[in-house]
């Protein structure tokens, strides 16, 4: 009883102190506020409540002030690292870490966002020192092994990521979020299939797990299996409707299609759930524009760059709209700005150059050079730009979808463009290159055949100038003809005619009009005439191989295409019709070396368009088909070079070069890879043996040149630059003023 009493008396005095509910005079409210103030707990407290609402800087001076009343507390000294850290002041992040950690040497949290504040600052040495020592303190815990495998991905050094995810695996291999990351590892690396099994084993262990399916449905997206890619978004959606990520990738797959409709409902669903999203503005941005939408598609853009200032795309956007909307010094500062953000937007100085050709030819001229110059580096950089910001979902998810023959048309265009601008300033012999190179690129195109006539005529070579115009209307019925516009095919077939009388590639052309009407005999008098004029015109011996084989003759056929392909191995198209009359007439060998050889130069084009995974995946068919060949897993070799696999590179290249003491292709991976590995020296003598078994191969010499300059042997560089620019390769500007050399204006 007496115990009881003194509880009551002690309950009053405890509301007085601790609630202000509780009855009590205004001093004793006083005293207690007092009270609370002179604890750090209370500071801690009221910081970490605001970092949790993201008021960041309001944080800072409660942080503080708990340290000024327990100097010695490291969570104090953390807690105000993050404050900054989200602050974007790193430096003073690492400051108070540090702190902390010296207070309490074993304090896992500060190390790890250490190591997270050194990777952000590019500092890996470092990062990856302060997560061996987590490691240390907690060997049979995941995260240690788990900020290895970020800091590892964020430098590109995939295998290495990958193995600490598979050691964090080991520990603990019920964590669906680690089996997930370790499908983005194999994703990031264009280990498509192994991304693959990793997602379906996440949806296997738990059929909700929403970032599994999203996940599941980049990689198929990639793959350009784009119905099922979609179907994986929904279910993503399905389980957790308010991802903003899936919606806004479904869309992208509708936009890919030129579902406009579909696809802007799909951004603005994104939107519902983050009305901030970057992504999903810009994305709509583009929908709104294609229809006409000007002043929408400008308000969305604007907002895009404002949640996200600094990616170049963006800003290419705006200029586009702007140039539509006719505020043309606006679209200029706009493509201006997207060019400095990212200086191997070849787009985008393309994009410059035609807004400024008309008032500044001379300004043009230049950006579509470094358009140019930069065109291959863009491509090939695409694909690790693509498979990074995928998963935040910009247009580039189907970015190795496009058509093979489009990439080969946006490239030659470039150089036409520069064609033109060089005309604007009156010099012809460098239009005259431009415009000879986008034939080279594109021979299907008319405009730079017509454009390159214009040339020719100014300098008085009207005969070759009437060659070239007529080669640019023959370009013209090869469009009519895809379009099903026979009577305009004929048309422009007329015209060249009267502009050169048995024009190369006319016979072709006329065959197949004749074919669509039905005119057999015309069809075939047409070839033949053809192939005994052309002898040397690939062109020309493939299509009467073609016609012979629908005809169902097939040993004709096969002679025809035999001389197709020695004129020009690099048609496709010719070893996958040989490989079908083969077969049919039982010659199987034959049948799958042609085969092999389709696979392959598909997957060269592939390869220079910067389409890793589909090359490599016909360089495999082509390995598959003839295992004999070493050229087809040479080629497998330098993908994954092109990827950062260097281990898998290494590997292949020493299994040619076993068989294949003197295969180039290998010669030459081994030495890029020594190259990458900064083993300069090494590097020249791979490539210096790459270059002697074939020394016109302007790649070899490209590589052997920037060896060279990082050896400090300019001379050399210079030299092998050189050659490579006879052999027809475009060096970067930034390297040809490096070495000394002049720049394609001086």
């Amino acid at each position: 009883m007496h115990s009881t009493r003194n509880l009551l008396l002690l309950l009053p005095l405890f509301c007085s102190l601790f609630f202000s509910g509780c009855a009590g005079s205004r001093k004793q409210e006083d005293e207690v506020d007092a009270f609370l103030r002179s604890s750090a707990a209370y500071y801690i407290k009221k910081g970490s409540d605001a970092i949790e609402a993201g008021r960041y800087l309001e944080a800072v001076p409660h942080f503080r002030q708990a340290i000024a009343l327990t100097p010695f507390d490291p969570v104090a000294h953390n807690d105000l690292g993050v404050a900054f850290y989200h602050l974007g002041q790193l430096d003073s992040a690492l400051v108070y870490y540090q702190a902390a950690i010296r207070l309490r040497p074993d304090y896992i949290r500060a190390i790890s966002n250490l190591s997270k504040t050194y990777a952000d600052l590019g500092d890996k040495n470092y990062a990856l020192a302060a997560a061996e020592r987590i490691i240390e303190l907690a060997p049979s815990a995941t995260a240690g092994y788990l900020l290895q495998a970020e800091i590892y991905d964020k430098h590109e050094q995939y295998d290495e990521a990958i193995q600490a995810t598979l050691t964090a695996l080991a520990i603990d291999s019920t964590q669906q979020d680690l089996r997930n990351n370790l499908g983005v590892l194999y994703f990031h690396s264009g280990r498509l299939d192994l991304a693959i099994d990793c997602y379906q084993q996440v949806i296997d262990m738990d059929s909700t797990y929403a970032v599994a399916y999203f996940n599941l449905g980049n990689v198929l997206a990639r793959k350009c299996l784009l119905e099922e890619a979609q179907h994986q978004y929904r279910r993503a959606l399905h389980f957790r409707p308010e991802m903003t990520s899936a919606a806004n990738n479904h869309g992208l797959v509708h936009l890919f299609q030129g579902r406009l409709e579909e696809a802007g409902s799909d951004f603005y669903r994104a939107l519902a759930s983050d009305s901030t999203a970057p992504a999903a503005l810009y994305n709509l941005s583009i929908v709104q524009m294609r229809l006409d939408s000007l002043e929408r598609a400008l308000a969305s853009i604007d907002r895009a760059i404002a949640h996200k200032p600094a990616v170049a795309n963006f800003y290419l956007q705006e200029g586009s709209v702007l140039q539509r909307l006719g505020r043309e010094e606006e679209a200029l500062i706009a493509m201006q700005k997207a060019v400095a953000l990212d200086s191997t937007l070849s787009a985008g100085y393309n994009s410059l150059g035609n807004l400024i050709v008309s008032e500044h030819p001379d300004l043009a001229t230049e950006a579509y050079e470094k358009a140019a110059a930069n065109y291959d580096e863009y491509m090939q950089r695409r694909y690790g730009r693509s498979t990074r910001i995928m998963e935040k979902g910009y247009f580039d998810l189907m970015a190795t979808c496009k058509d093979r023959w489009q990439i080969r048309t946006d490239h030659a265009m470039i150089y036409n463009n520069l064609g033109n601008s060089y005309l604007r300033l009156g010099s012809y012999e460098q239009a005259g290159k431009a415009f000879t190179r986008a034939q080279e690129l594109q021979p299907d195109l008319w405009e730079p055949a017509e454009n390159l006539a214009v040339v020719l005529l100014a300098q008085n070579r009207e005969k070759e100038a009437r060659a070239w115009l007529a080669a640019g209307r023959l370009n013209r019925a090869r469009a009519a003809l895809l379009a099903d516009s026979l009577d305009a095919a004929e048309n422009m077939l007329s015209e060249a005619g009267q502009l050169q009388p048995g024009l190369q590639g006319s016979h072709e052309v006329l065959a197949r009009l004749y074919e669509r009407r039905g005119e057999t005999a015309k069809a075939e008098s047409t070839l033949r005439n053809g192939v005994r004029l052309f002898p040397a015109d690939a062109g020309v011996h493939q299509a009467y191989g073609r016609f012979l084989s629908r005809q169902g003759r097939f040993s004709e056929a096969r002679e025809q295409l035999l001389k197709a392909v020695a004129l020009d191995p690099k048609r496709d198209e010719v070893h996958y019709q040989l490989s079908t009359i083969y077969r049919t007439l039982g010659e199987t060998q034959k049948a799958d070396e042609e085969v092999a050889r389709s696979h392959h130069v598909l997957g060269e084009g592939y390869e220079e368009a910067g389409f890793f995974d589909r090359a490599m995946e016909e360089y495999q068919l082509a390995a598959a088909a003839d295992p004999a060949r070493m050229e087809y897993v040479a080629s497998q070799g330098i993908i994954h070079l092109k990827k950062g696999l260097y281990g898998d590179a290494e590997r292949l290249f020493r299994a040619v070069l076993e068989k294949e003491e003197k295969n180039p292709r290998a010669l030459y991976g081994m030495g890029v890879l020594q190259g990458e590995r900064k083993q300069h020296e090494q590097a020249v003598a791979w490539l210096q043996s790459a270059i002697a078994v074939h020394p016109d191969n302007g790649q070899f010499h490209q590589a052997l040149a920037v060896n060279y300059y990082f050896l400090g042997r300019l001379d050399s560089a210079r030299a092998e630059a050189l050659a490579a620019q006879k052999l027809g390769v475009t060096l970067h500007e930034n390297f040809l003023k490096a070495i000394d050399l002049p720049t394609p204006l001086h």
